[in-house]
């Protein structure tokens, strides 16, 4: 039996006699129906056939694998599948630019595609039997940090219906690769001076990078790229004592403050700074040193004193100096300066040479120079000199306290010459280094005298006391001092006891009795009462009475009033502002208070004339920094009238006390007491009986603004 390979015969394909058989046809994966015949052979060679067909597969597109990986540096993909479709073609790709170098298999055999447009598979072998076909491409590289699906289907351009399953390639997500770093960072202005100041930083950076392990080829970032900077002291927390620095994390700016009088060496005043710049994950950093000048002290000794102990009478070497004093200036690099206040430890002091000088012995010699020498004062290299005289110190003598004896000598009432010297036989003694000694009797001599009767010659050393006119006796009293050698001193006295003289009594030509008219005149004077004293002995005199009676003068004294020897002078009471008579009496006495005369006296009273008046109010008030008012007095029946003011009110011309109208000016001295004041200002009579009128004055604080 002949039949077509794709017909398999169940029950067998050989037989006898009349029977049937069962035919099964293999599957059909072409597209196109296939026809064919099976034939019947007999014995005798007779023969017949039957024609079979069989219906072609659906066309179809399968794949072995749906699902793809590649890395990020991208790969080689080979999809792998069985279709009958006459044409190939790569549909709704989801990124064209990220396939390339495709290459197409058929059962085996290699085409050319570039993957991008239908491939007709020649031969079309699919309309007969499915093949199988190999797809491969090449996936770029993923420059990107994302990762990537890549998705497309196979299909037949003539049928779209025909379609693969969604093959999808999942590409790893790209990463960035840096490469080596520079950062240029540096303080252009990196040496300060000590005077402080203020520095900024500049700073540049570079990176370059690549994608997936290759740290080019991607781009450079640089400063001009999003980033952060901070600044931070490197290696250290920041600047020692005395450097005062101050660092500005954000912007790197350093501020130095003076230094002032801190005295600084050139290698201690530097301190690092590191810059950290974070870019894209990324940290780079790099250091730079600001350095702040030394501040080196300069040294002026503007003056300097010292001294040179006397070399002992017992001889000796004059080599050790005296540190007196020293003045000078430190000037600092900073700026500042300093005046300290210099002390021996300070300064080096040497001499020009070493003198020397011999024992005395019992020689008595006054101080002598020996020689001048050159001191050298060195303050940290700065130097002044001074000559100074070498003296040897004198040989001198010990003096003992001076003795003296004080005495008292009886006067009579005459008068007495004393020798004081005699009476008081003063002594010293002297002893000398060399054993000797010597009385002394020359002195100086320095009187305290408080009895006016007495007199002392300090020249001739003699006393004399006067004559004691007073009626009693007396005593009184010279105390000497007494100066001798090496300021030795002494003090004795003299005391003195003088008998009376008889007193001659002082006398007036005063009447025993006087009257006076109402304003104080009489009829033998318009000054009132004139008179004349007699005194022939100087003893003094003093006339007393009612305050109300004065000297006749503009400024005369109210009583008393004393004096001595011979005087003339006039006497009124004023004015009698009362409307009685009024009666007083005067007395003349001697110095010894004993009464010499007395003189019965009285005044008419009143008459009705018109009291002085004035223009000022009753009350007034001054500024505290000084004032003046203009006012003025009427006393048209020249009554008389005085002025009484607080003491810190006058009146501009003087005058407090007068007759008769008067322009004057009242003024307030300033007020610096530190308080208000008042006071009260009176016009009154001359004998301040009689208040006219009233005026109370208060003034403010006087306050100065600064």
């Amino acid at each position: 039996m002949a039949k077509p390979s794709w017909i398999t015969v169940v029950s067998g394909s050989t037989g006898s006699g009349s029977g049937t058989r069962l035919l099964k046809a293999s599957p059909h994966t072409g597209r196109i129906s296939r026809v064919d015949s099976i034939e019947g052979v007999t014995s005798g060679g007779a023969s017949d056939h039957v024609v079979l067909s069989q219906n072609g597969a659906s066309e179809f597109i399968t794949v072995d694998k749906t699902s793809y990986s590649v890395t990020a540096l991208g790969g080689t993909v080979k999809i792998t599948g069985t279709s009958n479709s006459p044409s190939l073609k790569v549909s709704q790709l989801t990124d064209s630019s990220l396939l390339s170098n495709f290459a197409l298999k058929v059962n085996g055999t290699a085409y050319s595609w570039d993957g991008n447009s239908s491939h007709q598979i020649s031969g079309d072998p699919g309309a007969s039997s499915s093949y199988t076909f190999e797809i491969s491409f090449d996936v770029a590289e993923n420059q990107t940090e994302s990762s990537k699906d890549i998705t497309f289907r196979l299909t037949d351009s003539g049928d779209p219906g025909a379609s693969s399953e969604t093959i999808t390639i999942t590409q790893a997500a790209g990463e960035k690769t840096y490469g080596s770093w520079d950062v240029d960072f540096r303080y252009r202005e990196w040496r300060i001076p000590a005077s402080g100041g203020t520095v900024s930083p500049t700073y540049g950076f570079s990176i370059p990078w690549g994608w997936n392990g290759k740290t080019s080829g991607g781009g450079t970032l640089t400063q001009a790229d999003t980033h952060t900077v901070t600044y931070a002291y490197y290696n250290s927390a920041g600047p020692d004592s005395p450097f005062d620095w101050t660092l500005d994390p954000t912007t790197g700016v350093i501020t130095m403050a003076n230094l002032k009088t801190n005295q600084t060496t050139s290698d201690s005043g530097h301190i690092y700074i590191k810059i950290l710049i974070k870019i894209n994950g990324q940290t780079l950093w790099d250091t730079d040193y600001v350095i702040q000048d030394e501040n080196i002290a300069t040294y002026t000794l503007s003056s300097a004193s010292v001294s040179l102990d006397d070399i002992p009478a017992s001889g000796g070497s004059a080599d050790s100096p005296n540190f007196v004093s020293a003045s000078g200036k430190i000037d600092y690099s900073s700026g500042k300066s300093d005046t300290p206040s210099i002390t021996s430890s300070d300064v080096i002091i040497t001499l020009s040479k070493t003198v020397n000088g011999s024992n005395l012995g019992s020689t008595i010699k006054a101080r002598t120079k020996l020689e001048t020498v050159t001191a050298t004062i060195n303050w940290n290299g700065s130097k002044v000199t001074q000559n100074i005289d070498v003296y040897q110190q004198a040989n001198q003598a010990t003096y003992s306290s001076v003795n003296a004896t004080s005495a008292t000598v009886n006067s009579p009432g005459s008068g007495k010459e004393i020798d004081i010297e005699a009476l008081l036989s003063p002594k010293q003694t002297a002893t000398y280094t060399s054993g000797a000694t010597k009385d002394i009797y020359s002195f100086s001599y320095t009187f305290t005298n408080p009895s006016s009767w007495i007199t002392v010659d300090e020249l001739a050393l003699k006393a004399t006391v006067g004559r004691n006119i007073t009626g009693l006796t007396r005593d009184g009293e010279i105390t000497v001092d007494i100066e001798g050698m090496n300021y030795k001193s002494t003090t004795a006295s003299i005391s003195i006891h003088q008998e009376s003289l008889a007193l001659v009594m002082p006398t007036w030509d005063v009447p025993a009795t006087f009257h006076f008219d109402s304003i104080g005149q009489s009829d033998l004077s318009p000054a009132g009462l004139d008179l004349n004293i007699t005194n022939p002995d100087n003893s003094g005199w003093t006339i007393e009475g009612p305050s109300y009676v004065r000297e006749s003068t503009p400024d005369g004294s109210p009583l008393p009033i004393s004096g001595t020897g011979d005087k003339s002078l006039s006497l009124s009471p004023g004015v009698n502002t009362s409307s009685s008579e009024r009666t007083f009496e005067l007395v003349l006495k001697a110095s010894t208070g004993v009464i010499a005369a007395t003189c019965s006296c009285t005044q008419d009273a009143s008459e009705s004339v018109e009291d002085p008046s004035w223009e000022l109010p009753a009350t007034l008030a001054f500024e505290g920094g000084g004032d003046v008012v203009a006012f003025s007095i009427t006393d048209s029946n020249n009554v008389g009238w005085r002025l009484t003011l607080p003491d810190w009110c006058y009146v501009s011309d003087g005058i407090t006390v007068g007759s008769g109208d008067c322009d004057t000016s009242l003024e307030a001295r300033p007020n610096d007491t530190g308080s208000a004041r008042t006071g009260t200002v009176q016009l009154v009579s001359t004998d301040g009986n009689t208040v006219y009128a009233t005026c109370q004055v208060t003034q403010e604080e006087y306050l100065i603004i600064e």
